[in-house]
């Protein structure tokens, strides 16, 4: 479930990003490329740098999980921790961050490919797509090409951006709003888990099917009156260090719990793990976090909310300054 859930992460994350950014072009007639990446790295890299002197200098310190190497630090303080990933073995406490570098390497040049195609981006989303298509057969056969391949899922967040646009736009097939196609989609989204595990289904398929739910789940009001809550909003807020704190918790307790018995193992395990997560992820994001998120909310343009959406079939091109 953890690869179909980082998946549907990489499609929402494209879907939302291109939508403010177009928004914001929109609003402003141009996209602060300055400010976003000023916004990027206040919200990201605080807690991405800190897990990686965590799980670099002090983790192998308190548990036996071996020495990681020079090398993949250099690659993470680099931001491609994708890339040492396939390179070295996985670093205990902050393997996760492979997907905190595949977005940040994509969104080192989607502002400027947002700014630049603002009036029809779909052809870009689309090359990117193909490009996967074609290295994924040309290198299928070279091991460590297919799982740098694997770690750099920018067609995920393209797929994720096509859906962006055609919401902002008004562009929404109407075929995919319709009461059967909703069925489908979720269905196949639900199917995605053991269609991976079974190679019954194309990497490239699972991201179209996420990109799909996203766009309808955004054009369906409803379904946000209903979701609403205080509760849910806060495990939104802090699940960026649920995802990155995760695994301390983890490589914490399963040495300290290893005496139990097999099924108290398990329960103990999960308990510490789960319990363990939400405070440390809590605790982050009330006096870690916090100050660097009130610094990048003063250099928002559009809200996370984005402006009212657009009524599906509507057309807001011309709400779009001309190049």
């Amino acid at each position: 479930m953890g690869q179909s859930a980082v998946s549907f992460f990489f499609v929402l994350s494209g879907f939302l990003i291109t939508f403010l950014l177009l928004a914001e072009r929109r609003k402003c007639g141009h996209i602060d490329v300055r400010s976003f990446y000023a916004r990027r790295a206040l919200r990201i890299w605080p807690l991405y740098y800190l897990v990686t002197l965590w799980a670099f200098a002090f983790l192998p310190r308190l548990v036996d999980v071996g020495q990681p190497s020079g090398g993949a630090l250099a690659l993470f303080l680099l931001m491609l921790p994708n890339v040492a990933l396939v390179l070295y073995p996985p670093v205990a406490g902050a393997a996760q961050g492979w997907s905190i570098g595949v977005e940040e390497q994509f969104y080192l040049a989607w502002p400027l490919v947002v700014e630049r195609f603002a009036r029809n981006p779909l052809p870009v989303f689309a090359l990117i797509v193909a490009l996967k298509a074609l290295a994924l057969y040309l290198f299928a056969e070279r091991p460590r090409a297919a799982a740098l391949l694997f770690y750099c899922r920018f067609e995920d967040m393209a797929m994720g951006g096509m859906a962006g646009y055609a919401y902002f736009a008004g562009r929404v097939p109407r075929f995919l709003m319709g009461r059967p196609a909703k069925s489908t989609v979720v269905l196949a989204a639900l199917a995605l888990v053991p269609a991976r595990e079974l190679f019954l289904l194309h990497p490239l398929a699972e991201g179209a099917v996420y990109a799909a739910l996203v766009l309808q789940v955004a054009c369906s009001p409803d379904f946000w009156r209903r979701a609403e809550g205080r509760r849910l909003n806060y495990l939104g807020n802090v699940s960026y260090g649920v995802y990155m704190l995760h695994p301390t918790p983890l490589t914490l307790a399963a040495p300290a719990l290893s005496a139990l018995a097999l099924p108290a193992y398990v329960l103990s395990l999960y308990a510490v793990t789960f319990g363990g997560t939400l405070a440390l992820a809590a605790f982050s994001y009330r006096y870690f976090e916090s100050p660097f998120l009130r610094l990048k909310n003063r250099l928002a343009v559009v809200g996370s909310g984005g402006p009212a959406p657009p009524a599906p079939g509507s057309d807001l091109r011309s709400g779009i300054p001309r190049e």
